[in-house]
């Protein structure tokens, strides 16, 4: 079983192009070449896990073509061609985790279908991206503006979390200038799409928005969280940002409606009719002292009609008015808020329980809101709100909200584990959401929480089928760790099976259960604290393996049921084995993964002896693992595919190996796979799976052959032939 657990948060093209490109990097002694033995290509669906994710942005196209963009702080970017009613993952051409942490989406007015994103960490990696085709796949446009689209603890003077510096930050002229309100560089300017890059300051500011006056575009705005709002009205020429005095505090958000330009902050919502040169607030919201992180309306039937939304605002989390801001209307309250997902006939949300992260909830976290209303309609009608959980739609003026969340998988997910006897039974673990399981091959899911964040999953064939395992713990420090049990995830409870006290709370990273001499055994590898064993209760069995803190939460176990040989992939050390059912290890190879990467075990219970690694430069072989080592001791590591950080690891039923291979500079995404052990291989991906970016967590195959795969904040997909 492999668990992954991140700190941080390919373009498609055709299945032989993207065979060629990761076996272009293969070395020439030992790696797999052209296709043979092929089954074909998996078909690739999202799950019915969608939602959970926070999303950052939000973004219609002005056209009116149904396409809305989404952007997340961990999970790329989203599209949707029906206005919000369904979502599938557009990061075809990402080719790095900073590029999926989504701080800004702008349709560009200059040319239609053009679309630039504004990615990146903290102010680090990521950079200004560009789609050509309506939000389909990315190229990175230029590295020098740089963003922020998740947390930024540690930088004095910001919030450590919410509210974000995300929001309006790229604005374009008529005439393709790009204006990029950064980070931490003030605001740049470019008048050749990217090559080169003006700075205009202001200095010392960490910027929340910018707008830019059709009407005069070189008027142009901009909002610092440390000193309030800026404007130049030479924006092509000298471009000097200057503060304007008496301006509005804290503001995060700028837009212009209707010729006028409205912001939205801490210090409420105000407007200014002089390109923000003055301004006035508006009348007092319904909720007093929030913080309003954006706003948007439209012009129709001869007023302006705005919406806004505050963080944690609870009934006023939305808000509402036809008349320019003079009177609001709160429009979130608990009886609008339903969950069923896209409308009134739509499946429950599986997030339906959790009340208090819903719209509107006690945890709720607004982001973005867009008016989607139709062209001159009267009151904001049709209005979608990003924040925490996913995206939300009205479609009658806020009477009913509903989670837009279909196909919309922006959960981190570190594991997946199909019921080995059981066809559609899968296990899913989830990093806020703890366990997930759906019977019907990851079409519904259901939530059965257990301890804090998830690390691992894994079935218990030992207990029966349908029995689940779960390691859970602290995801910011090493606590609060344990392993739960439970016999049908439909009807039971979870039972703690007691290792948060024997380990002295330490998360536990990979746990896998067996059956030796018809007794059931656990193990489990514990994140600086060495492996554990239990058979009837818990004992440390290794001090040397999982000895130090990983620097990502992250291990493999593999334990074939039946077979008395389990192996461990410790990143910081390497690879363990114990021949005796876990009681005592040895290590076989001294194979890091290197820095902080994570290496991945499998081994196939028909040929228990035969060890598959994925490794941080490719996939090996072992044959006849179960006696010696590597190096000197009999064994031989066998290089069968080179590829740039390859991922988990999976065997299918007929022995087949699946391997996940993400995106990299000038590498498409691919699920490879052999049939021929190692010898050839072929991609068996698909569209829907190359535009994710590859940068799967975990594998798992079902007895029926159906592939699950788990990803870094791009939800739960399942493949079938």
């Amino acid at each position: 079983m492999v668990a992954l657990h991140l700190a941080l948060g390919g373009r498609p093209i055709a299945r032989l192009t993207v065979m060629l490109a990761v076996l272009a990097l293969a070395s020439a002694a030992g790696t797999g070449s052209a296709v043979a033995g092929s089954t074909g290509q998996f078909t690739f669906t999202p799950s019915g896990l969608g939602g959970g994710g926070f999303q950052n942005v939000i973004v219609a196209d002005p056209s009116g073509n149904g396409v809305v963009l989404a952007g997340g702080d961990t999970s790329g970017i989203w599209r949707s061609a029906d206005g919000g009613s369904t979502w599938l993952p557009a990061d075809g051409g990402l080719t790095d985790m900073s590029q999926f942490k989504v701080a800004s989406i702008e349709f560009d007015p200059s040319s239609p279908g053009t679309v630039l994103a504004g990615v990146g960490n903290a102010g680090s990696g990521g950079g200004l991206l560009e789609s050509a085709d309506d939000g389909r796949t990315w190229t990175l446009r230029s590295a020098v503006p740089q963003f922020a689209g998740g947390d930024t603890p540690g930088i004095a003077g910001l919030p450590p979390s919410h509210p974000r510096s995300t929001g309006h930050l790229i604005a374009v002229a008529p005439d393709g200038t790009i204006y990029a309100a950064t980070f931490a560089q003030g605001v740049l300017r470019s008048a050749d799409g990217g090559a080169t890059w003006t700075s205009l300051g202001p200095t010392g500011q960490h910027l929340r928005s910018i707008a830019i006056d059709a009407a005069d575009p070189d008027a142009v705005v901009t909002a610092g969280y440390e000193g309030g709002i800026f404007r130049t009205t030479d924006a092509s020429g000298a471009g000097t940002f200057a503060a304007v005095p008496g301006s509005p505090a804290g503001v995060e958000e700028l837009r212009f409606v209707g010729g006028a330009l409205y912001a939205a902050g801490a210090s409420g919502l105000a407007v200014s009719v002089d390109d923000g040169a003055t301004w006035q607030p508006l009348a007092q919201p319904p909720l007093a002292g929030a913080v309003w992180t954006s706003i948007d309306g439209h012009v129709g039937c001869g007023a302006t009609d705005l919406v806004a939304t505050a963080e944690s605002g609870g009934s006023a989390t939305v808000i509402a008015s036809a008349d320019a801001g003079a009177h609001w209307t709160a429009l979130s309250g608990s009886a609008a808020v339903h969950t069923t997902v896209g409308g009134p006939g739509g499946d429950t949300w599986w997030l339906a329980g959790q009340s208090a992260y819903l719209l509107g909830g006690a945890q709720y976290t607004s982001a973005m809101v867009i008016d989607a209303s139709a062209a001159g309609s009267c009151g904001v009608q049709t209005a979608l709100v990003a924040g925490r959980s996913g995206i939300w739609r009205t479609t009658d003026g806020g009477s009913d909200w509903y989670p837009a969340v279909a196909g919309l998988g922006i959960t981190i997910l570190p594991g997946v584990a199909a019921d080995p006897t059981v066809a559609g039974d899968v296990s899913v673990g989830s990093s806020d959401w703890g366990y997930l399981f759906s019977l019907d091959g990851g079409a519904h899911v259901t939530q059965n929480r257990a301890g804090k964040q998830a690390f691992d999953v894994a079935a218990d064939p030992a207990t029966g089928a349908g029995a689940a395992l779960l390691a859970t713990g602290k995801e910011t420090a090493n606590k609060l760790g344990e392993v739960w049990s439970i016999p049908n995830p439909s009807t039971g409870v979870w039972t703690a099976e007691g290792l948060g006290a024997a380990a002295g709370g330490k998360r536990p990273l990979a746990v896998a259960s067996n059956l030796v001499s018809g007794k059931r055994v656990l193990i489990a590898a514990v994140d600086g604290g060495g492996i554990w064993r239990k058979a009837g209760s818990w004992s440390q069995v290794s001090t040397a393996a999982m000895a130090t803190k990983q620097s990502y939460a992250a291990a493999s176990l593999a334990w074939p049921q039946g077979s008395a040989t389990a192996f461990l992939y410790d990143h910081r050390t390497g690879i363990w084995r114990s021949a005796d059912a876990g009681r005592t290890w040895v290590k076989i190879w001294a194979k890091k993964a290197a820095g902080k990467l994570v290496g991945y075990l499998a081994v196939d219970p028909g040929a228990p002896a035969t060890l598959w690694v994925s490794a941080a430069d490719g996939v090996y072989r072992i044959d006849g693992a179960t006696s010696g080592t590597v190096g000197g001791g009999g064994l031989k590591a066998v290089g069968v595919l080179t590829a740039f950080r390859p991922g988990p690891i999976a065997i299918e039923p007929g022995g087949g190996v699946l391997v996940a291979v993400p995106a990299s500079p000038g590498i498409a995404p691919a699920l490879m796979e052999t049939q021929d052990g190692g010898a050839t291989w072929e991609d068996a991906s698909d569209a829907l799976y190359r535009s994710t970016g590859g940068f799967a967590t975990d594998l798992s195959v079902g007895p029926d052959g159906r592939v699950y795969v788990t990803t870094f904040g791009d939800g739960l997909l399942t493949g079938s032939r």
